[in-house]
């Protein structure tokens, strides 16, 4: 419940601070926009190439932090499409956690 309760206080905090500065905004939601496609890619295609221990969570965060910067350099020069391709995601996503919490409780 705490984490509900703050995951409410920390996206309004900063939808309003995206709102107020809007390349603050686009540059978060390109980056949330590659960490998860950096996810997908390593999920998909670089965990069973490197197996587990150190070197596994080296390559995972490696991967995650060069996808989050691409993904938040690229929205700068495509505005319209990394903000109608990042919201669609992640209201498919809220939409998704929604749901498997209704399904738990």
């Amino acid at each position: 419940m705490i984490a509900f309760f703050m995951s409410v206080v920390l996206g309004i905090v900063v939808g309003g601070m995206s709102a107020m500065w809007t390349k603050l905004g686009l540059l978060l939601l390109g980056g949330w926009l590659g960490g998860t496609t950096g996810m997908m890619v390593y999920d998909a295609v670089l965990a069973e190439a490197l197996g587990g221990g150190p070197k596994a969570s080296t390559g995972f965060w490696s991967v995650i932090a060069i996808f989050i910067a691409f993904g938040a350099i690229i929205t700068v020069f495509l505005y319209s499409h990394a903000i109608a391709v990042g919201s669609s995601i992640t209201g498919a996503y809220a939409l998704i956690r929604v749901s498997d919490i209704n399904l738990i409780l």
